[in-house]
Parts: C-alpha cells; structure tokens; sequence
C-alpha cells in the first residue's frame, strides 16, 4: 500500500468512526491499517497513544470518545511526517492571504493554477505533478471551482473550499478589521451575557429585522450575504462553546437552500467573506484567550484545517484592531443608524426595485446541486440542536407582493417544501413572506424591511411566544 493509498483509507475510516458508522468494524479496519505500515509508527506521543486506544478498542469499543482524540493526533503526526503538496485554483488574492499563513513545517510543494477567465482550469498543467505526490491536497474558491467535476480529484486526500478552510482553520483573510467584523463580534460577546438565551443567525434580511435595540432576550449575529453553510458553521460553534443557548432563529428568503456564499464571484459578496473571516478568527482567539474549548465536526472536505496548519502570529496581527473601543464604536454607531432607519419609498418606487430584487434573486434557481448541499447541511444541525434540546425557529420574513411576484415559483415552493419537510417537534416555521400587515411604509427597499416593518415582526413573533 502506498503512502498516499494509506492516507486516503486512514482518512475515510476515521471519518466513518466519528459518525459511529458500524463502529466495531471501523475500529478493526483501523487497526489493521495502521499496524500494517510500521513505517509510520514511531514512539512519538501520537503514535503510542493511538496504538494503546486502538488496542483497548479492540478488546471493547467503549471509549471511542479517546480514539477519535487520538486519530486527529496521529492524522496532525502524519501530515507532519509526510509533508503536504498544496494546489491552489483560485483568485490571486485569495492565494496571497493563504499561503502566507501556512506553517512551512507542513508544506512539501505548492503550486498555484490560475483559473481561465471562463472559470476553466487547465488540468494538464499540474496533473502530473499532482500524480507525484503522496499528500497533495487542492484549495480552491469560486473561481476555479470547476475542479470539484474533475477527475483528478479522486487522487488527492482533500478537495476544501478557501474560504471554508480559513473560517475553519480560524485565520483572517486581511488586516484591519472591517465594520463587519466588529458588528459580528460585538454581537458575538453579547452571549456571555447569561440572560441572553435566543440567537438570531441569518442574512441581511436578519440583519434587518432584528435591531438590537429592539431586542431583549437575544442577540444577532446576522449580516449581508451569509449562507445555510455560514448558518450551519456558528450554530456548531455555538452548541459547544455557549450551551446556554436554547433558541436558534434563523431567518432567510426565498432562495435559502439554492444558495451558497462560498461559490460567489461578486464583490460584494467576496468582500462579506473576508470580513466575516476576520470575525470567526477574532471570536476563535477570544475563547483561546479565555482557555475555553472550540470544536467542529470532523468533515472531509475542512480536514486540513483541523491540523491547525497557520502560523498563530498571522492571525494575532490581522485581528490586532478586533477590541479597539474607537473603531468598534463608530461600527456600531454605523449599524444603529442604518437597522433603526424608518426611510421607506413611495409604492410606485418600492415596486420597481421589488420586481428587479426579485427577478434577481430568481438567478440562484438553476444551483439544483447547491440545494442538495445546503438540504443535507441543515439537517444535521437540525439533528445536533434537537439532540442539544434546542428549539428551531425559521422564519421567512414579510416581502413586498411585487418581490413575490417575480421570484420564479419553483425556487420559492422547493424552499418552503423543504422548511416544511424539517418541521418536528422542537422545530417551526414561520412563513411569513405574504403577511398582510406590511405596506410600503414598513420596507427600506425592494425586500427588506425597515425600522417599522421591523417592530411590527417583532410583535408577531412574541405573540407566538417567541423570547426575542
């Protein structure tokens, strides 16, 4: 068996063990793939520790928790002893912000692909240096993520989206801080407080619904552009790091299920992900300041990222700004004049931009395969909350009728099938987004709502015994 062969098994059996896939068997095929390459094997602590947690397994599969412990030691041993090839497919400026922050003492080779214009990439350029390696891994974001349909991604131990690795692997995508970032990590330190029991996650239609000022039992950690992905990463994060936490509020539109913040190319939109990478590495460093414990499920596509693989100075210096009083001030000066704006336009003017919001967002409805994603993505936080005890509110709020009228009906009937679909005991949802009670006067724009529109969903939402 080669290296790279022994690799891809380790990885595949360590993945079937942390979902208490046919355990015992698992645990037997381990064993047996581990003591079959003694080249391997040395009296490092990781290796010692996994052959001594193997064995007691062995005898009785009672104490996986330690196994599974002991495989991310051994699996960190391994690409240590290794050595990574890294293939980059994206953005230049992606590449820089990564690659500067990988710890050299991993790192083998790296080769970057730049993406054709057409978002193409030329497989033969590297495919022969990736058939030499034993541990190549390819990164990639939306513009060369066409290599996820390649069949050269069946040779290599990880195919991981850029950005997903770098809120993963906790790092920052630049310096200084956004308005964004501070926002987030502001709401972010408002669960430490023990009263607050409900967290509001979503988009900027969250973003704006739920002012903070209007909020008393809650916090939101909302803002433009987040996906089910996003969603999905905090309320993961959550559950381990601020159990107090009894209510998740989601709150999105139409095109929830068809969308995924990763695999977008506007600027807008890659801006809100370097942002928001700069609020996930802040809010990692403030629970390692504080000796508290982080945890993300073990997912093939994020492997890398659990080998902690940045160099922790890099990360330090680009989040130096996070607590800065002055700077987190005037973002939140920013927020509260912008969610608490009752600004609203004439019918006439909100219906134009009601009907190109809505033609736009229609767009997202040809993602069949991001649907699929983003519906197994939600079910296993489903799962995990109710296990938790937690309770599920989804909520898709009031939108103009000429916003309804010209989202394409497949997209919206697919998204509200499936919120429905997830409905269980300890999981509801509000479908809101025809509610008679909103006029023109409670909207900012095309399809969100202002200040009023805000109070009066709000009032809703507690009369259903809803604890915002």
């Amino acid at each position: 068996m080669t290296i790279t062969d022994f690799l891809i098994k380790f990885r595949k059996l360590a993945e079937r063990l942390i979902e208490d896939d046919q355990k015992n068997d698992v645990i037997k095929q381990l064993a047996e793939a581990v003591f079959s390459n003694q080249s391997l094997l040395d009296e490092s602590e990781a290796c010692v520790s996994l052959v001594s947690s193997l064995a007691r397994n062995l005898e009785s599969a009672d104490d996986t928790e330690n196994l599974k412990a002991r495989l991310f030691d051994y699996w960190c041993y391994l690409i240590q002893a290794c050595k990574i090839d890294l293939f980059y497919i994206c953005h230049k400026d992606n590449l820089y912000a990564l690659d500067s922050a990988f710890d050299p003492v991993f790192l083998n080779g790296r080769y970057y692909i730049e993406p054709k214009a057409d978002g193409s990439i030329d497989e033969k350029s590297f495919e022969q240096e990736l058939s030499n390696s034993h541990a190549p891994f390819i990164i990639y974001d939306a513009w060369g993520a066409a290599i996820i349909k390649s069949s050269l991604c069946s040779k290599v131990l990880g195919v991981i989206p850029l950005f997903e690795l770098m809120f993963r692997g906790n790092l920052a995508h630049n310096s200084n801080p956004s308005n964004v970032a501070h926002m987030l990590m502001h709401s972010w330190q408002r669960l430490d407080n023990s009263d607050i029991d409900t967290v509001i996650i979503g988009n900027s239609y969250a973003w704006y619904a739920f002012p903070e000022s209007m909020l008393k039992r809650s916090s939101n950690l909302s803002t433009h552009s987040l996906s089910i992905r996003q969603y999905v990463g905090m309320s993961e994060r959550l559950l381990s790091t601020h159990p107090h936490i009894r209510n998740y509020v989601f709150c999105g539109g139409h095109f929830e299920f068809y969308y995924d913040l990763l695999r977008s190319t506007e600027n807008f939109n890659v801006g809100i992900l370097r942002e928001y990478s700069q609020f996930t590495a802040a809010a990692q460093m403030s629970l390692l300041n504080a000796n508290e414990p982080w945890f993300f499920p073990l997912e093939d596509s994020t492997l890398l990222a659990y080998l902690a693989p940045f160099r922790a100075e890099i990360t330090s210096e680009r989040i130096l700004s996070i607590e800065n009083e002055k700077i987190r001030g005037e973002a939140l000066a920013y927020q509260k004049q912008s969610v608490e704006s009752r600004v609203s336009l004439n019918q006439a003017e909100m219906d134009v931009l009601a009907e190109s919001r809505g033609k736009g967002a229609s767009k997202s409805v040809r993602y069949d395969h991001t649907f699929d994603d983003n519906t197994r993505l939600f079910a296993r936080i489903k799962e995990n909350l109710l296990a938790a005890g937690k309770q599920i509110i989804w909520i898709t709020p009031p939108f103009p009728p000429a916003y309804n009228d010209n989202v394409v009906e497949k997209m919206k009937k697919n998204n509200r099938d499936q919120l429905q679909r997830l409905t269980a005991p300890g999981f509801v949802f509000y479908d809101l987004s025809t509610h008679s009670d909103f006029n023109a006067e409670d909207y900012r724009d095309g399809d969100h709502l202002n200040a009023n529109g805000a109070a009066k969903l709000l009032a809703i939402l507690r009369g259903e015994g809803i604890k915002l």
